[in-house]
């Protein structure tokens, strides 16, 4: 049986970008980015200032209105919270729906590190 994956890594983080961007590329979205909840990028894909993008959508998933407060009020942002064991990380996709499908692979990934 062939693995549906083209591209693998045995690094979490690595594996992390790699999916990040094939699903950017299907989905069509400008960018997707992982971060704690912080704000602090874990991973990304697209294009942009993916930094600010994570931190938006961080202070977004706890209520805040971060695209204001960071300048950045025309963003198209779509986010949800992933646990992953005790900890939660804030999945974003800036340009495009939210799916999912991302944010199960982003938890089955982090879970495995």
């Amino acid at each position: 049986m062939q693995d549906r994956r083209q591209l693998r890594s045995e690094s979490p983080l690595n594996a992390l970008s790699l999916f990040l961007s094939e699903r950017l590329r299907r989905a069509g979205a400008e960018a997707l980015v992982v971060s704690t909840s912080d704000g602090l990028l874990l991973s990304g894909a697209g294009e942009g200032d993916l930094e600010l993008l994570a931190a938006a959508a961080a202070m977004e998933a706890v209520g805040q209105d971060g695209r204001t407060h960071l300048g950045v009020d025309g963003l198209r942002l779509s986010h949800a919270s992933v646990l992953v064991d005790d900890q939660r990380v804030v999945v974003a996709t800036l340009g495009g729906p939210h799916s999912n499908v991302v944010g199960e692979g982003v938890a089955r990934i982090l879970r495995a590190a």
